[in-house]
């Protein structure tokens, strides 16, 4: 039976039952190698994006019926009320960033890329090109086929455009595209995050056993973030994880951009370049930690939450021995390849 639009989803067991499945299929697919897991996650990248596609479609196909919704766009509408604040807009930010979030996973799989510091940036500025196209006509999508007092409050936008113009039937096939959508995003996850710890082990910075020199990836490196992950889905609600998630990841987003400074002040210049550096970094340390302290204002019990977690986390570190058998990090595999690529362009 479907749920209504007041059900409690987050604690609804059909949902958890259904987010369990799909991370433990994940974590198996990824499991038989990257090989493997890349070729699942290209095929669900091209479904995602045909799927997508007909979104748009759908909604370009009511532009006749559908145009006067952006009449007026930029004037005060009265009968829409969100109860938003800036604060709670600073919040759904965060969120609305997570879909752009392939820029940092992607960085996850350098030491599996060709070339690196030409082909990372490629990637990065040409994906984020496609998802920015693509979520500015999917929304564009959405108005054409619904009002935006509809679209300001439905808590299933794809689904209420669907049977908006299909019927009950175009509803259930919204939801299977979200779900898919969903499904794939998950996949990209797990086979990407599994390499920090394969890295950090490599660095001396995580226990060896998380790296594995006769496989792509070692399997606790994939295993233990999927336990968590288990855990996090029979006990979590969406709401709260997605803030811990935001303010946690973006208090690491401005440590990396922090560290990029310090590195470049005290090393040797690196094969990698930064546009507009140091003016970019820093723009970006600004925002970061704007939204930070934005979310830990306006959400103070789950933002704290996810600052505890990360304070809580250092002294594990250190209780952990994180040296290889010889007592000695080793050189990772990023810093191997960009310095075996600039030999090579030397």
């Amino acid at each position: 039976p479907r749920m209504d639009d007041s059900a409690d989803i987050d604690s609804d067991w059909r949902v958890k039952g259904v987010a369990i499945a799909a991370i433990v299929t994940v974590a198996f697919s990824n499991s038989f190698g990257l090989k493997g897991g890349a070729m699942l996650n290209t095929v669900l990248t091209g479904l995602k994006l045909v799927a997508v596609t007909g979104v748009i479609i759908l909604g370009l196909s009511q532009v006749e019926t559908g145009a006067h919704h952006f009449e007026e766009a930029f004037e005060v509408n009265t009968t829409i009320h969100t109860g938003g604040t800036p604060g709670l807009i600073g919040l759904a930010v965060i969120a609305a960033l997570w879909s752009y979030d392939g820029w940092n996973t992607l960085n996850y799989l350098t030491a599996s890329l060709d070339r690196p510091s030409v082909n990372l940036p490629r990637c990065i500025v040409w994906g984020m090109l496609m998802v920015i196209a693509i979520t500015v006509l999917t929304n564009v999508a959405f108005l054409l086929i619904l009002p935006p007092d509809v679209v300001a409050s439905s808590k299933a936008l794809a689904i209420a455009a669907g049977e908006k113009v299909l019927g009950s039937y175009g509803g259930y096939v919204m939801s299977m595209v979200v779900a898919f959508n969903v499904y794939g995003v998950l996949q990209t996850a797990l086979m990407s995050y599994p390499f920090i710890y394969n890295e950090a082990a490599l660095d001396g910075l995580a226990p060896y056993f998380l790296t594995d020199p006769k496989r792509d990836i070692a399997l606790p490196a994939i295993w233990i973030p999927t336990l968590i992950s288990l855990v996090m889905a029979v006990v979590g609600d969406f709401t709260v994880l997605t803030q811990i998630y935001g303010v946690t990841i973006y208090i690491f987003y401005a440590l990396a951009m922090v560290s990029l400074i310090v590195l470049r002040r005290t090393r040797e210049p690196s094969a990698y370049r930064v546009p507009l550096y140091p003016l970019l970094p820093i723009v970006f340390i600004i925002c970061s930690v704007a939204l930070v302290v934005n979310a830990v204002i306006s959400a103070p019990v789950q933002s704290v939450g996810g600052v505890l977690f990360c304070v809580m986390s250092y002294p594990v570190y250190l209780l952990v021995d994180c040296a290889t058998a010889e007592g000695k990090p080793r050189d990772g595999v990023t810093e191997a390849l960009l310095a075996e690529e600039s030999a090579e362009e030397a």
